[in-house]
């Protein structure tokens, strides 16, 4: 006898309809959205190119056996900055777009979770993730950091 799994939400906001059980951090007027120090930038270029980009090419090629479809496209924006929209459904895709923008970096909107687990919220920034602010206090420096991204 099969038995099916019943699961009940009562808030649409604030259920984890992902499963990841993760507690939201407040993003607001005073989250760092876009550090831009020697050290950061140091650091994160490492953490990107030489850490993460190589894992994330294989991963994207050998495992989710992704292609794309006219690239030569972006090619011809390589000395401006443009916006991609790329649905994440899955847990390995949500840097695909990392692949598709090389050798350029790729910047991500984020939700806020993406830095809200402790200890790896640096890391994420340093890979790309731009929050969205949790307060509207925050949209002001969210839309700076966006602006100054897109400008790089």
């Amino acid at each position: 006898m099969e038995h099916k799994r019943i699961v009940y939400y009562s808030d649409a906001e604030a259920d984890d309809f992902a499963g990841t059980h993760i507690h939201t951090r407040s993003v607001g007027a005073d989250f760092p959205f876009a550090r831009n120090t020697f050290l950061w930038n140091l650091v994160s270029f490492l953490v990107y190119y030489i850490v993460a980009f190589p894992i994330v090419f294989l991963t994207a090629k050998l495992f989710l056996g992704v292609k794309f479809e006219n690239r030569k496209v972006l090619r011809t924006l390589r000395k401006t900055g443009y916006v991609l929209y790329g649905n994440h459904t899955q847990a390995l895709d949500a840097y695909i777009p990392a692949v598709a923008a090389f050798p350029k970096k790729a910047y991500i909107i984020a939700g806020p979770d993406a830095v809200s687990i402790p200890g790896l919220s640096q890391i994420v920034m340093m890979l790309g993730a731009i929050p969205i602010p949790t307060e509207f206090a925050g949209m002001r420096k969210f839309s700076e950091a966006v602006s100054l991204r897109l400008k790089q």
